[in-house]
């Protein structure tokens, strides 16, 4: 039995050389037919008519084999690899007993990467709705698109990653919320509601048995995480279809270990014959340098306390210490049409115990594509004078570099506004996200004004060229001083989505 994919004909690295240029393909069929005396080619479903079943099996799910191990968490594959390079000293155990050594299976993406189920659940709540629709307006034309649109963002390359970008290349990941929002908007303009109206639901969106909140106008969507600190992990834009969260969080893969200990190849060309499963290469250099792991999955609205003399430098590295116990607190929920409210206590270094009350409130109008957000912090305690308070909030426009993607301020002056540039700005009251090539911005109003962090999300991710850099979005902190005799202090912060007029 012979079959491959397409993509070994040429469009692998190597294999154009080897299968066109030193003649493999040609020396293949060649020899097919030179022999065809004895050997016989046969389709399957020629060799099904000819033959009858040998007996009964199940097929297990599974894949190929170096899928069924990066599907493992990282710490399972390191195991994985050392057990099977042991087996390989033994060569007679190891042609009896490999077969037996299987890694997980493709379900495992789903939990390896938050975002990669994120994705496979949002699919999931569109083809509920869209099955309900169908059954209620079997003939109805725009169901038709939005099914197709649905069909789109079902492409599995985003679902999943290995030897390919996949899930880390972020052009993938957009596509498939642009089709699935898409349809979502197709099938607001047929269901017969007030679509206006602002709604809450909660649901256990990701099926890790806790609830998650969404609030929903025909103009924007926004899905909130109570259990990961009443976080904001998903903001879906409908008149543009755009899932302005859609941020990667820097995580630790096995092949890192290879950028660690040296040995790796920048831009240089491999063998044909070579596996690409073999190759050690790297796109540019000191890729190391870029191996910094997230703590948290970043999302936004994640409540941080950390020292006013932090850095651009040390909350992107990670090493800046969280003086709070809320960024990854559970919040308790509740909600109504048009409101979601979080809440939590909790305490921070340097009151002696003293307990916190963090609330924080947000509201969708009607039929805008705006939200409002309003946090009260309550203390029973003094607060130490060198904290600040901040928010995270995680936007990605796709590239850090580009001059048309920027951050601009109605009220400041900001010297370099590329997104993947690390730095502070001074407090302001205004702060916009712009991306002129797909016309789109997100833009803040802080009242009061906020001193404001920001620095790039980039990963270092396994592709068939090599380990590569990929942006995968940005992360602004507005910040404030907290007072130090006061008993409550409120914050209240609009988050305006729009397309650009031109």
């Amino acid at each position: 039995m012979l079959h491959d994919d397409y993509e070994k004909f040429g469009v692998w690295p190597g294999t154009n050389k080897s299968v066109y240029k030193e003649g493999w393909l040609e020396h293949f069929f060649q020899a097919l037919t030179e022999n065809k005396d004895w050997l016989h080619s046969v389709t399957y479903s020629q060799y099904l008519d000819a033959n009858t079943a040998l007996g009964r099996t199940y097929i297990p799910c599974a894949s190929y084999d170096e899928m069924m191990t990066w599907a493992l968490p990282t710490a399972m594959q390191r195991e994985l690899v050392r057990a099977r390079e042991k087996l390989r000293q033994s060569p007679d155990l190891h042609q009896r007993c490999a077969r037996f050594m299987r890694g997980g299976f493709w379900r495992s993406f789903l939990s390896k990467y938050e975002e990669s189920n994120n994705i496979q659940k949002r699919m999931l709540r569109t083809s509920t709705r869209l099955d309900r629709l169908r059954r209620e307006m079997p003939a109805s034309e725009m169901l038709d698109e939005a099914e197709k649109m649905l069909h789109q963002g079902q492409c599995n390359c985003a679902y999943w990653h290995g030897v390919f970008g996949g899930l880390y290349l972020n052009h993938l990941r957009t596509a498939l919320y642009e089709k699935i929002i898409a349809s979502d908007a197709l099938m607001d303009a047929v269901e017969v509601r007030d679509t206006a109206q602002s709604r809450f639901v909660a649901v256990d969106f990701d099926a890790d048995g806790n609830l998650e909140g969404i609030l929903e106008n025909d103009h924007i969507a926004l899905f909130f995480k109570p259990s990961d600190g009443g976080t904001l992990f998903e903001f879906d834009y409908k008149p543009q279809p755009f899932n302005f969260g859609n941020v990667l969080t820097r995580r630790e893969e096995v092949y890192h270990d290879q950028l660690r200990h040296g040995g790796v190849l920048v831009g240089e060309e491999s063998g044909g014959d070579l596996s690409i499963h073999d190759l050690v290469k790297a796109k540019e250099k000191d890729l190391d340098k870029l191996l910094v792991y997230d703590p948290w999955r970043r999302v936004s609205l994640r409540d941080r306390f950390i020292a006013n003399t932090a850095s651009a430098d040390s909350l992107w590295s990670g090493l800046e210490p969280e003086l709070g116990s809320f960024a990854r607190h559970p919040y308790t929920m509740s909600g109504k049409d048009g409101q979601i409210s979080l809440e939590a206590y909790g305490t921070i270094a340097g009151t002696a115990g003293g307990l916190l009350h963090l609330q924080k409130n947000v509201k969708l109008p009607r039929g805008e594509s705006c939200f409002d957000v309003t946090y009260t912090i309550h203390f029973d305690c003094a607060l130490p004078s060198d904290i600040l308070f901040g928010v995270e909030l995680a936007v990605n426009f796709l590239t850090g570099n580009a001059p048309d993607r920027y951050l601009w301020s109605e009220h400041i002056k900001v010297d370099d506004g590329r997104l993947g540039v690390r730095g502070e700005l001074p407090a302001t009251k205004h702060l916009a996200a712009r991306d002129d090539w797909q016309r789109l911005e997100l833009a803040f109003s802080f009242l009061p004004p906020a001193r404001v962090f920001r620095f790039p999300l980039d990963t270092v991710s396994q592709s068939e060229d090599g380990q590569e850099r990929v942006h995968q979005g940005c992360i602004l902190l507005p910040c404030w001083n907290l007072p130090g005799d006061g008993k409550e202090f409120t914050i209240d912060f609009r988050v305006m989505a729009s397309r650009l007029i031109d």
